[in-house]
């Protein structure tokens, strides 16, 4: 019987994935002021283990992505526990640093299944809800990558489904949908968010950047966050 007020009593796994906005670059400014403390029942993958979620925990240098509101709101729906495995590098495009066989690729599936394995030994009976992957702007700023990544989204999403250990059938990929706002810098930034429209996505148009029109605040990070849980809440 799962306890009232909340959708399940199963630990939710979710991964984070893409390049620099996934990892955040944000100066560590946060403003909602419960995200800035531990969270109890939260606990983001460190290498080798699972650490409770605090935005100085595995981030870049204090700065956030979406995982502190993921975490916070998907511990409202659940009384198990919920895990979260970060694996983002800024800079990076889905052509050739996150092709199959890739560094960047191999790091992740590791970092995802020793997270399982770690998880399977503990005894949890978790549930891998999805995964969000903000990137894109890489490959927009390459005509050939650009034009190639619907066909290179697509390979991602099967890549995830043949070398991640525990998807289910329930399980999502949710991408972000690149901001209209950074188009000045990425000329080809229309071929990019076509492909990111045939996925289930989330839109951040209305979303604030940073000085350098490319990055997101904090507020914003805290924004996707919660339009992420939204589009997989019927997972959970």
């Amino acid at each position: 019987m799962i306890r009232k007020g909340y959708k399940t009593d199963r630990d939710l796994l979710f991964t984070i994935t893409g390049q620099s906005n996934a990892r955040g670059e944000n100066t560590g400014t946060q403003y909602s002021i419960h995200l800035t403390k531990q969270m109890s029942r939260v606990y983001i993958w460190t290498g080798s283990r699972f650490e409770q979620l605090h935005y100085l925990v595995n981030n870049n240098g204090g700065n956030h992505g979406a995982e502190l509101n993921i975490g916070y709101l998907a511990s409202k729906l659940t009384s198990g526990n919920v895990y979260i495995v970060k694996n983002a590098t800024g800079g990076t495009n889905l052509a050739v640093d996150w092709a199959d066989g890739s560094m960047l690729w191999n790091n992740f599936v590791t970092a995802q299944n020793d997270a399982v394995n770690w998880l399977t030994a503990e005894g949890s009976d978790f549930n891998y809800i999805g995964n969000w992957w903000n990137q894109g702007e890489a490959d927009a700023n390459n005509a050939g990558f650009a034009a190639d990544y619907r066909v290179n989204l697509t390979g991602l999403v099967n890549r995830f489904k043949r070398d991640c250990i525990s998807i289910n059938e329930g399980w999502q990929f949710v991408t972000v949908r690149l901001s209209d706002k950074i188009a000045p810098v990425y000329a080809n930034l229309a071929l990019v968010q076509e492909a990111q429209e045939e996925w289930k996505h989330v839109k951040i148009n209305d979303l604030d950047l940073s000085f350098d029109g490319i990055h997101f605040l904090s507020d914003a990070q805290n924004e996707m966050g919660r339009r992420f849980i939204n589009k997989v809440i019927n997972s959970i």
